[in-house]
């Protein structure tokens, strides 16, 4: 028999609208830029991307629930899963929506989302199967501080900035959620259920949500099977291929972010198989593909929030059948006239300070000098994105490749204060070959992209190579 707590609702709610306010935004660009129509966003595209975040968090849950067998208690939390970010933006803007102004076809813009999500998930998967080595040569305080600085740019600067369009709103449904969890007040209903409820009451009495706009969403309303369809594949690779640079630098970002994800468990004393772990994630984006859906699905951030608010891993069930219900009814559009985004961004804020807090929690004082300098380039790279041209070129330079950056820098730190001068050179060295080809530094994959940051890097490689039996420390 399933048993749900109380912190069940918080997880619930807080993995639910991480990932379902991307999908509501997706629904926006879909029908008012690409050219898509209800009829296709609402009976098949949506049911397809539902059903794939619907299955993610079966397979999530089974994760769980075989842990809690293996290791005989019951404090294992799901691992937080949803449509990622990144390429769910980077696809609509950078492929979709260029394929739709090319031929001004919206079923090949669709084909080309669908092409670009399988050869990202194949690309994931295979990078997936490489993870253990990456991990044994990687400083796990590398990856964290990466994903605590992807975390407050992704998830509180990111809120922060589109919050506030209804600012009634963010403030209250803001300071209800930071006070009451990080103030350790108890309350008899979980506080991100009180941050919602008074979003919605706050709308209806400033009118940001009205009847009106709740019956207009009433007409998507019809049971749509999911639907099962090859016939836009071959095409759909075929026209993503143009795009093979921007799929393979976002399916590494990507899966670098998805193994934080697992990390951030493993940090707090879950031990799931990363490489298990990610190509059963993967597999179902692939699969997906088969289903009209455009956007790969992967492990977000924000594990220890739901473990430190005691969720079990059954609240991935309760997720993955309101993503069932939401899609193949086309009930999602009714919830976006009900509960404003306002209410929601705060969500995120908070799961990025209490990624923030537990990164710190967890690393020895020493390293925090490594933690903070790869916290540095995500934050540029969001930055980057919202000041556009108006970027200094320097600046742009860094924001390439931000989450491989951080991680080079950060184990470069790591190394130096463990005195592994050896290893340190070879991350120089790595540094040399992705800033070669483009993988960072640069806004596309290139040969010689970018000849004088490589040239830096084989220098520093070699200096320390060359004497890592030479230098004398304290």
């Amino acid at each position: 028999m399933l048993k749900f707590r109380r912190g069940d609702i918080d997880a619930t709610f807080g993995v639910l609208f991480d990932g379902i306010v991307k999908v509501i935004a997706s629904i926006g660009i879909m029908s008012g830029l690409i050219g898509f129509n209800n009829s296709l966003i609402f009976t098949k595209i949506i049911p397809g991307v539902c059903i794939a975040v619907a299955l993610g968090q079966f397979f999530v849950w089974k994760l769980s629930s075989d842990l809690k067998k293996v290791e005989k208690r019951d404090d294992v939390v799901a691992l937080p899963t949803a449509v990622t970010a990144g390429r769910l933006f980077v696809w609509l803007f950078s492929i979709m929506l260029p394929v739709y102004f090319e031929t001004k076809d919206p079923m090949l813009a669709l084909a080309s989302g669908i092409g670009a999500n399988i050869i990202s998930s194949i690309l994931s998967i295979l990078i997936a199967i490489i993870s253990p080595f990456l991990l044994k040569v990687i400083p796990n305080v590398a990856i964290f501080g990466g994903l605590v600085g992807g975390s407050l740019a992704w998830l509180t600067f990111a809120s922060l900035k589109d919050m506030f369009v209804y600012p009634e709103i963010a403030f209250v449904c803001l300071f209800i959620i930071i006070i009451i969890n990080f103030g350790r007040i108890k309350t008899k209903i979980p506080p991100i259920l009180i941050s919602i409820f008074a979003g919605i009451i706050i709308g209806i009495l400033t009118r940001v949500i009205t009847l009106e706009g709740i019956f207009q969403t009433f007409e998507n309303i019809g049971f749509n099977m999911v639907k099962f369809d090859i016939s836009l594949i071959p095409q759909g690779i075929n026209l993503s291929l143009k795009y093979i640079s921007i799929i393979f630098a976002w399916s590494l970002l990507e899966a670098i972010v998805s193994i934080q994800g697992v990390q951030q468990a493993i940090s707090v004393g879950d031990n799931f198989n990363i490489t298990k772990t990610l190509v059963g994630i993967n597999l179902i984006s692939l699969i997906s593909g088969l289903f009209f859906n455009p956007f790969p699905i992967g492990i977000t951030w924000g594990y220890p929030t739901w473990k430190e608010v005691k969720a079990t891993s059954n609240y991935a069930l309760i997720i993955a059948a309101i993503y069932m219900i939401l899609g193949l009814t086309g009930m999602i559009a009714v919830v976006t006239a009900i509960i404003p985004v306002s209410a929601v961004l705060p969500i995120l804020v908070f799961i990025g300070l209490i990624s923030f807090q537990g990164t710190l929690a967890n690393t020895d004082s020493k390293y925090f000098g490594a933690v903070a300098l790869a916290m540095v380039f995500p934050i540029i790279e969001f930055f980057g994105g919202v000041a556009g041209n108006n970027m200094p070129e320097s600046l742009k330079t860094l924001m390439y490749g931000s989450m491989i950056v951080a991680i080079i820098w950060a184990s470069i730190v790591v190394l130096a204060i463990d005195e592994n001068f050896e290893k340190m050179s070879l991350f120089f060295m790595g540094g040399a070959v992705c800033t070669f080809f483009g993988l960072i530094h640069s806004p596309i994959l290139k040969i010689n992209a970018n000849l004088s940051l490589t040239l830096c890097y084989l220098l520093l490689a070699t200096i320390f190579y060359i004497f890592r039996n030479k230098i004398i420390t304290e």
